[in-house]
């Protein structure tokens, strides 16, 4: 009578451990999901920037406020040729959040190409000097007073 419940053990030991082994090859062999925004920039790197920005306005039809995928759209808009458009977004980003640099330095590029040269120099400076801003808000998150 004890030969099935041995049995039954062995049985569930092997599952177990089957189980258990077959989830941990999973995780070494399965790549890691991309982030929505990696999934954007694989596109934009691809030299697709109409797919990138399908993703794009899709992710900012659920996260409209995200300053990321707005980016990504401004940028995916630029690569499509939509260079006006492009600015808004950029001139949008700028007003919204002023603390990222990367607006302000691709609105500053796409006013040289306009050949609006003093606008283009105001946009680079406000990007350096948020630039120096995230630095030191980066750099004092990591100072000891102490």
């Amino acid at each position: 009578m004890k030969r099935p419940h041995c049995l039954a053990a062995l049985t569930l030991s092997a599952l177990l451990w089957f189980g258990l082994l077959s989830t941990a090859w999973a995780q070494i062999t399965l790549p890691k999901p991309l982030s929505v925004s990696e999934t954007i920039q694989q596109w934009l790197n691809k030299g697709a920037p109409e797919e990138a920005l399908k993703v794009a306005e899709k992710e900012l039809s659920r996260f409209p406020n995200d300053p990321n995928l707005k980016f990504q759209r401004a940028v995916s808009l630029e690569r499509l040729g939509q260079l006006d458009e492009a600015q808004r977004q950029y001139e949008v980003l700028t007003q919204e959040f002023p603390e990222l640099p990367e607006p302000q330095n691709n609105l500053g590029v796409l006013l040289v190409r306009k050949n609006r040269l003093p606008e283009a120099r105001a946009c680079f400076e406000l990007a350096l000097r948020a630039e120096d801003r995230k630095s030191t808000r980066l750099n004092s998150s990591h100072t000891d007073i102490s």
